[in-house]
């Protein structure tokens, strides 16, 4: 049984290394007295604090790890353990009377969790029950087929279950808002002061370029070879032959350099491009280029949020930044996408909840001089993403990440540490799974 702990925090351990994300070792014990949880370090030294209190009992189970987690062996000697903690939120324990039977059910190495962290939502409840919540859902191509359909379910179960846990819908609004290698906007906001868009335009213009004509071919053969759909490698078929060329010539042709805007948003250069809460200067668009439905701003409107979702299609690649970006400014009070009826979860201390679910295959970055994100370096993207987590947070919104079908250490070390805190990162391996993931998800955002 040691064994197994302990190969379940060195799992945990490889799993930050892989991302990038720095380790806290906390040498930390406590004892039961009196009917109370004192927390003393591990290695001698005076008891950091003593609680009766079932809340701060919960909380302090909550973040060094949980009972079961630290139970018989080595792992709970008297002598005590160093425990690798490395997500462990420095906050104060919160006072919401919850009882210590309620405590998430949050293991170390971030294994798929069965039950609801709905503590960590409570945590955060304010007085008016209002609520916003960000989905920034993955419909990149690698999503493609039988996981977006499951995606497109349980997405719809989540958008149910949230209004019913709140039991006033007029106190929780949902914004949506599907991303691949971009977040479609909105063509409607062409002349927004926010957004710096080039006028559609169609010019004739001329390429030249030296040639060879084929002349013969031989030796023809089918070849399979192996491509890249997002990330995700494909074989197919093509003819391959061995060709004969004529003499090299220089060739003109005519073509109209047409350029036009389709909603896509490309990024801002630093720290801009990570700042969702700053609009001195406007997001730049991304010409000539396709990126899906538009993102549906903050809404009360159950049904049309389902309808909505139900017409998310695939496509593109994946730039996880975007999404983040996107789904921030969604939530902000003072982002120009911010809804302007003032009905509903309108209160300045309304929680605000953003749920990122991803299958994890990001293959693209930006390119801020071309105003695209047709990027390749992934090191860039995964900065962008842990910076873009760390001012999300700081902006007292909660983050929910949902690792769909994601094999890759790195890549869910990635998602765990955007997470706000364990109990707030999900696993899960297929379609099934995200349902449930989902529904437990909606069951914590509850309002009361």
């Amino acid at each position: 049984m040691a064994g197994q702990r302990f190969s379940t925090v060195s799992r945990r351990w490889l799993r930050c290394v892989a991302s990038g994300q720095p380790l806290l070792f906390l040498p930390i014990g406590f004892i039961l007295a009196a009917g109370g949880l004192a927390f003393l370090p591990s290695i001698g030294g005076a008891a950091a604090g003593y609680s009766d209190d079932p809340a701060a009992i919960r909380w302090g189970l909550n973040r060094v790890t949980t009972a079961r987690d630290i139970s018989s062996g080595e792992a709970s000697s008297a002598r005590g353990q160093h425990l690798f903690a490395g997500a462990v939120a420095a906050s104060d324990a919160p006072g919401d009377g919850a009882e210590p039977s309620q405590m998430p059910d949050v293991s170390l190495d971030g294994e798929r969790r069965s039950k609801a962290a709905t503590d960590t939502i409570s945590d955060l409840a304010d007085p008016s029950g209002a609520l916003d919540i960000a989905l920034v859902l993955d419909v990149t191509n690698s999503m493609s087929g039988p996981k977006l359909a499951a995606m497109k379910t349980a997405a719809k179960h989540l958008v149910d279950r949230s209004f019913a846990e709140s039991g006033d819908k007029n106190k929780v609004r949902i914004a949506v808002v599907p991303f691949g290698d971009y977040v479609n906007v909105g063509v409607a906001h062409r002349n927004a002061p926010w957004l710096l868009v080039p006028h559609d335009s169609a010019e004739e213009r001329e390429a030249c370029f030296e040639t060879a004509d084929v002349i013969g071919k031989s030796n023809c053969r089918k070849a399979t070879l192996t491509a890249l759909n997002d990330g995700v490698p494909y074989a197919y078929q093509t003819e391959a032959c061995d060709e004969q060329r004529g003499p090299t010539y220089r060739k003109c042709v005519k073509f109209v350099d047409q350029q036009s805007w389709h909603g896509c948003a490309a990024s801002r250069s630093a720290v801009l491009d990570v700042r969702a809460d700053d609009w001195s200067s406007p997001v730049p668009a991304s010409m000539n280029t396709m990126c899906g439905s538009p993102m549906r701003p903050l809404s009360s409107d159950s049904a049309g949020l389902k309808s909505y979702i139900d017409g998310l299609r695939s496509y593109g690649e994946t730039y996880i930044p975007a999404g983040l970006f996107w789904g921030w400014a969604a939530l902000s009070k003072t982002s120009p996408l911010a809804p302007t009826d003032e009905a509903g979860a309108t209160a300045d201390n309304a929680r605000k909840i953003l749920v990122l679910m991803t299958d994890g295959a990001k293959t693209r970055s930006a390119d801020y001089a071309a105003k695209t994100h047709a990027g390749s370096k992934s090191h860039d993207a995964d900065r962008l993403t842990r910076e873009l987590c760390t001012n999300i947070k700081s902006a007292g919104i909660t983050i929910y990440t949902v690792a769909l079908d994601v094999n890759d250490l790195k890549i869910s070390g990635l998602l765990e540490s955007c997470a706000t805190d364990p109990g707030t990162f999900r696993e899960a391996k297929d379609g099934h799974e995200l349902d449930s993931v989902f529904q437990s998800i909606g069951s914590a955002f509850s309002a009361d």
